[in-house]
């Protein structure tokens, strides 16, 4: 009969050990009050060293993503030049569609322009003072029509494609906007000076006269492009709203409000110089036979009505949530309302001249 290893007892019931021999055995007496306790202490240092081991590898683990997130970060700054990944493409039905319109009306428009520039470029008999100023209104209008087709471009992609470009292609869009308005201006005093002081004309608008007028009309835009391109102010896209505005930087309110301000000061100065032609010719009329040919009667009505219609954008840019709800839609019809101001000095000049 075996005998217990720990007191030497016989053992009718026995339990096991790892000792090798004729005495492996203990009784369940030793086995629970020595082996137990020894196998609880060796679970228990295990279970401490497996914890040791978790709490380790945790710290690991957190050193790793520290190290990752700082790699990231160096990755995505030495990627800034890229747009970003909050800006990614994306594609709206109503976005896809505006754009698109935006697209084709403007391209429609510039060739348009283009048509219509060259022809006045090339005709001997169109080379007057009048025509010299229109011409330089076409090419403030092809380059608003041909930007307006980067903002459909930007609602077709739900995005401005980068920063750079969006601040690039607002900045010329609204400098070749404020452009128009002073050559407007030149127009109708041309108009007022023919009508009502022909002797002077000639030598106010001789070429040399009209070129220096010319240089000194597109000083002002240049002035408001140089602000735009700055970190001042600038003028965005919402791809959201379907238009074109300035945004919230530090001057943008200030350079709003001189653009507002100045824009209407000369369309104001226009006015009066057609109201002084119109009560010129109404005077004529009554006092003596004289009368205007139909070319004249057509270049004073195509200045009259690119000024109004110039007037009609700034009012409706400044002024539309006044009887219109503040929508996508609203400013859509005023955004496209601006593009086609693109169109009115060749329509007008296609359907006026033979």
């Amino acid at each position: 009969m075996p005998f217990c290893y720990e007191c030497g007892n016989p053992l009718p019931t026995h339990v096991h050990t790892e000792r090798e021999g004729p005495s492996r055995y203990v009784c369940t007496e030793c086995f629970d009050s020595k082996y137990a306790s020894q196998k609880n202490l060796s679970t228990n240092a295990r279970l401490e060293d497996m914890i040791s081991k978790v709490r380790v590898e945790t710290a690991k683990s957190k050193m790793l993503a520290d190290e990752l997130r700082i790699r990231l970060e160096s990755l995505r700054q030495q990627v800034s030049i890229l747009p970003d990944i909050h800006r990614k493409m994306t594609f709206d039905a109503a976005s896809i569609a505006v754009g698109s319109f935006y697209i084709t009306l403007s391209m429609v428009i510039l060739l348009q322009n283009v048509a219509v520039q060259y022809i006045l470029y090339q005709s001997k008999e169109l080379n007057t003072a009048a025509y010299r100023i229109m011409f330089q209104l076409g090419i403030t209008g092809s380059l608003q029509v041909l930007f307006h087709s980067f903002g459909g471009v930007f609602s077709v992609a739900d995005s401005d494609l980068h920063p750079v470009l969006e601040k690039l292609c607002g900045a010329i869009l609204n400098a070749a906007w404020i452009g128009g308005i002073p050559f407007t201006l030149l127009l109708a005093l041309n108009r007022l000076f023919v009508v009502c002081f022909p002797s002077r004309a000639t030598i106010l608008f001789s070429r040399r006269a009209t070129t220096v007028s010319i240089v000194g009309c597109w000083v002002w835009p240049a002035v408001f492009l140089g602000i735009y391109l700055s970190p001042a102010c600038s003028i965005r896209y919402g791809a959201e709203d379907f238009s074109w505005g300035y945004d919230s930087s530090q001057w943008s309110e200030v350079v709003a409000d001189a653009e507002f301000y100045s824009i209407l000061v000369m369309l104001v100065l226009t006015g009066v110089s057609y109201v002084i032609i119109l009560a010129k010719i109404l005077v004529l009329r009554r006092k003596t036979t004289r009368s205007f040919c139909g070319h004249e009667r057509g270049v004073l009505l195509q200045t009259v009505l690119v000024f109004g219609y110039n007037l009609l954008c700034l009012v409706a840019w400044h002024t539309y949530d006044l009887f219109l709800p503040s929508t996508r839609w609203t400013l859509l019809a005023v955004n496209s309302m601006w593009i086609l101001n693109g169109a009115v000095n060749p329509t007008l000049y296609l359907t006026m001249n033979k």
